[in-house]
């Protein structure tokens, strides 16, 4: 038999060795007789070819009941597999997303950029206000726009610039830093480290049931939830938090979903603080407001210094660019940078030896012209990285 169950393992599949064998046995006993020779079946031979594809046709279908029986695992279903277990916690597969950009509008008191105004990069990519505002007595608002495309689309820091959308007394934009570079689909890594850490989704009331209803919200890029039980205030994470209050630091998704999860969630008599203020209204048309904290985007830059070998491809500086670029968003197996985080150094080294680099000499994180090995950012940052921001320095000659 191929596959066999062990209540303690599971199922255990023969090898090919194994089944090819009994193959091979089934053939010589069909065909023995006293009369004639036992049956020849080398590989070379008619027969051994028979066999040979049998014992294929055999493993085939180990391996797709093996594929199959594996679905059943959290740690290793795939695809449409690891979608129907995630509801069984009522989580969904993040879709791909935007980049999202941080720009600063600026105009006349009291003009209102709507939902939906359009501004262009230099580059000529587009993007879409994502919520209602209105410029206040400074004479600016900060406004978050998304890239019409999904995926990882970078937008660098000030090119953001261009107005389409033409609105009176809206006189210009800016970005003054990188946007949040959006995803593609959410992969299986991804998406099963999140169910890990939103398996109290169905719970009440704690950080995590209120972490994990967040966390499945669409268009949410990061979310970090803290908590203060004691009758004093504290400070965490560089927000000072009320006594018997929570600060929800949360980047995209719409402030009308948030309001309805954190009234979901969140228990009666717990305080919240943050730096915007959203609003639910329930079926019985009683107002419920909470606080709430977007983070600001952190601008910062990373320099890598590498030995000069022989063998570096032509190429190395851009590779290197990206291969950096890609682990600080999240888009080579790492968890993207976000607030409330502590950013090593050290993290981006396996994806620049990847590059072909034999000998990396340093890499260091450039905080306003400070270059450090390690950073933390508070649940206020957000931290952005430009591509064009990440230096690569060869030391040394051949």
């Amino acid at each position: 038999m191929a596959i066999t169950f062990d209540e303690n393992k599971g199922f255990i599949a023969e090898s090919v060795e194994e089944v090819r064998k009994n193959v091979q046995q089934v053939w010589v006993d069909a065909f023995k007789s006293p009369d004639l020779p036992e049956l020849n079946t080398a590989a070379e031979t008619p027969q051994g070819q028979l066999i040979d594809a049998q014992t294929a046709a055999i493993m085939n279908k180990d391996n797709e009941f093996l594929f199959l029986a594996n679905q059943f695992n959290p740690a290793t279903a795939t695809g449409i597999f690891q979608d129907a277990l995630a509801q069984l916690y009522f989580l969904s597969r993040q879709p791909a997303t935007s980049t999202i950009v941080s720009c600063i509008c600026t105009g006349l008191q009291g003009v209102v950029i709507p939902a939906g105004a359009v501004i262009q990069t230099i580059s000529g990519l587009q993007l879409i206000n994502t919520a209602d505002g209105q410029i206040g007595q400074s004479g600016s608002i900060i406004l978050d726009f998304k890239v019409t495309d999904t995926g990882p689309v970078p937008v660098g820091a000030g090119t953001a610039t261009i107005i389409v959308t033409q609105i009176p007394g809206w006189d210009s934009v800016t970005n003054i830093a990188a946007g949040i570079v959006g995803r593609n689909e959410e992969s299986r890594q991804e998406f099963a480290t999140r169910i890990q850490k939103s398996v109290a989704v169905n719970s009440q009331g704690s950080t995590d049931a209120i972490y994990a209803a967040l966390a499945n919200l669409p268009g949410v890029v990061a979310v970090v939830v803290l908590e203060n039980d004691t009758d004093e205030a504290v400070e965490k994470e560089g927000v000072n938090i009320t006594a018997h209050s929570i600060c929800i630091s949360i980047y995209g998704g719409n402030n009308n979903d948030i309001a309805e999860t954190i009234y979901n969630k969140k228990d009666m008599g717990c305080g919240t603080i943050g730096n915007t203020q959203i609003s639910y209204t329930n079926s019985r048309g009683t107002i419920f407001n909470y606080n709430i904290l977007r983070p600001e985007p952190y601008p910062i830059g990373i320099r890598v210094t590498i030995n000069n070998t022989a063998s570096l491809p032509s190429n190395i500086k851009s590779a290197v660019q990206q291969a950096v670029f890609d682990n600080f968003n999240g888009l080579d197996g790492y968890s993207p940078v976000a607030m409330a985080q502590t950013l090593y150094a050290t993290r981006f080294i396996p994806g620049i030896i990847n590059t072909g680099v034999q000998s990396v000499e340093a890499v260091e994180i450039n905080i306003n012209e400070s270059y450090v090995e390690t950073v933390t950012f508070n649940a206020i940052q957000i931290p952005t990285l430009d591509i064009n921001d990440i230096e690569v320095v060869i030391s040394g000659s051949i």
